[in-house]
């Protein structure tokens, strides 16, 4: 028997960032994080639901900017020459 397919999705966030607010979601999972600039890439659990999503918070002196990157997966995806589907979004405020 076949194994369903899982993914992953993580964050790094670079030096000369800010500290960061991470939220995973899936169908029915939630996981809040926090991402320090130069940490080590924050990894979410493996799951088998298609699409993921990660929003993000981030306090700068000029303001706060808000972010979304949500994965949409396939059956076969995820190998070099196919990547997911990735929608991004940014509010900076």
């Amino acid at each position: 028997m076949s194994r369903s397919p899982e993914w992953s999705l993580g964050i790094r966030v670079f030096r000369d960032s800010a500290t960061t607010g991470v939220t995973y979601r899936d169908g029915r999972l939630t996981r809040r994080r926090t991402a320090r600039p130069d940490g080590p890439t924050i990894w979410f659990p493996f799951r088998r639901e298609r699409s993921q999503r990660l929003s993000f918070v981030q306090a700068t002196e000029p303001g706060t900017l808000r972010g979304s990157v949500l994965a949409r997966f396939g059956r076969h995806d995820c190998q070099s020459s196919l990547p997911p589907g990735l929608s991004v979004q940014l509010y900076p405020y």
